[in-house]
């Protein structure tokens, strides 16, 4: 990926949440020895590799500065040291130290070539009203507030280019996932150019807008759990006589190098389980005491509930989807 351009990341926000960042995408070229599906996906991410080299001078509005507003605020400054950050807020003390300030939200939207909602669900309507008369036809929007559906955003704003996003906090150090689903009308250009964005802090995957509810509960939350599995692990380390520091780093090495070598050797993890497990030695014992304590059900379980409660906060079943 180009490096040097800016992005004008304008930011406003009550008090909301934000997310942060990520980019560091070389471009490489597409090998057509590989089979058609692997080049056409390849292809695809040249693309927008090649569409943000053109894009890097959009402005971007951000209305929220919580966790998510401003870990994405965070991820795109980090990733582009120059870029500018602009923002309004009802408390200063919330903007990060490298933003500069809107006066009003409809200051921001006017400024603004993409703007994106990080406020809660609650604010929406109160937000949709104030800014609707100065989103323009051409504008794009994205929306990253949990449980508010694309049609409540296509029935109240000027333009067809609207974005749901559910980005995670690891995305502040460019090393989350963010998973997006686009309004019927939104167009080509605007697709590319939010999945461009959001590449500048993390992953990206398209999934259809059902799917939220179960992307809310995995990845959203899934910090949370890998953070209290992280806290267990140092915890039992330190009881076996570790200092909390080297436990700690025992743990969250290991974890991050698991995930990687889950996703760069493209084996099953039951696969690499299997490599560590010798016969009657210690990780068959270790295994079998996880199982008594149900940790596999337990963390199926807690997703199931989380996808529940996501699916709850708007009135509908898991995997409907309805306006707002």
């Amino acid at each position: 990926m180009p490096r040097g351009g800016r992005y004008n990341v304008t930011i406003d926000a009550p008090p909301f949440q934000v997310e942060p960042r990520r980019t560091n995408i070389a471009p490489a070229p597409i090998s057509f020895a590989r089979s058609s599906r692997a080049a056409g996906k390849q292809a695809r991410r040249c693309h927008a590799r090649a569409f943000l080299a053109d894009s890097l001078d959009m402005t971007v509005g951000i209305i929220g500065l919580g966790t998510i507003g401003t870990a994405i605020a965070a991820g795109l400054h980090g990733a582009q040291p120059g870029h500018t950050v602009l923002a309004t807020t009802r408390t200063a003390r919330r903007a990060p130290a490298f933003a500069q300030f809107c006066r009003t939200n409809a200051d921001l939207v006017r400024c603004s070539q993409t703007l994106l909602l990080c406020v809660k669900p609650q604010q929406i309507p109160a937000i949709l009203k104030e800014i609707a008369p100065h989103v323009r036809a051409d504008q794009l929007v994205i929306s990253t507030c949990a449980g508010v559906a694309l049609d409540r955003f296509t029935s109240e704003l000027s333009t067809p280019n609207i974005v749901r996003a559910m980005p995670n906090v690891p995305i502040e150090i460019n090393a989350g996932v963010t998973a997006l689903a686009f309004s019927e009308s939104c167009e080509e250009r605007q697709r590319e150019e939010a999945i461009a964005l959001f590449r500048h802090i993390g992953e990206v995957v398209q999934v259809e807008e059902r799917h939220f509810d179960a992307v809310t509960a995995i990845s959203g939350c899934g910090p949370a759990y890998v953070c209290v599995i992280i806290e267990a692990l140092t915890d039992a380390g330190v009881q076996q006589g570790l200092p909390r520091e080297t436990a700690r780093l025992l743990v969250t090495q290991t974890l991050l190098g698991s995930a990687k070598f889950v996703l760069q050797s493209h084996l099953h993890p039951a696969q690499i389980r299997d490599r560590v497990t010798t016969p009657a030695g210690c990780t068959i014992d270790a295994l079998t005491a996880l199982e008594d304590g149900k940790v596999r059900h337990s963390l199926i379980t807690a997703v199931a509930i989380a996808t529940a409660k996501s699916s709850q906060l708007t009135g509908r079943g898991p995997g409907e989807v309805t306006a707002g």
